[in-house]
């Protein structure tokens, strides 16, 4: 295993799957790239603050460095499921971590859909696991 994409947007839920994805990258020697999608559609209908991709991706590769990780990240726009799914075949990754709150996931969430839709293995996260 080559390369793990890691989907953060600075959630409890996100901070659990960037903690566990970079823990098995340090593991097994692994290049990371955190991708933070903006769900403009959610974020119409919440009080999100569109800053927060940022500061995830800047905490998440803080983190990497801290560990001794190789890692890059991208922030995209659209269907989260679908922008994890894209930036992971272009970079050819083995692996894809994401966070789920670990309640009865919600149809249509990511951690819901994305297991689903992928021929490359998911990685589920339940916070504070």
């Amino acid at each position: 295993m080559n390369s793990i994409v890691i989907g953060t947007n600075g959630s409890a839920e996100a901070r659990s799957a960037v903690v566990k994805g970079l823990d098995l990258a340090a593991e097994i020697d692994a290049q990371v790239t955190f991708v933070s999608v903006r769900d403009v559609m959610s974020m119409l209908r919440s009080d999100h603050h569109a800053g927060a991709e940022i500061v995830a991706i800047d905490d998440a590769l803080a983190e990497a460095g801290r560990r001794g990780v190789t890692a890059e990240a991208e922030s995209e726009e659209g269907d989260p499921t679908t922008e994890i799914l894209r930036v992971a075949r272009r970079t050819d990754a083995d692996l894809i971590v994401i966070g789920s709150s670990g309640a009865a996931a919600a149809h249509r969430s990511v951690s819901h859909e994305l297991p689903r839709h992928s021929e490359i293995p998911v990685l589920v996260i339940e916070s504070g696991r």
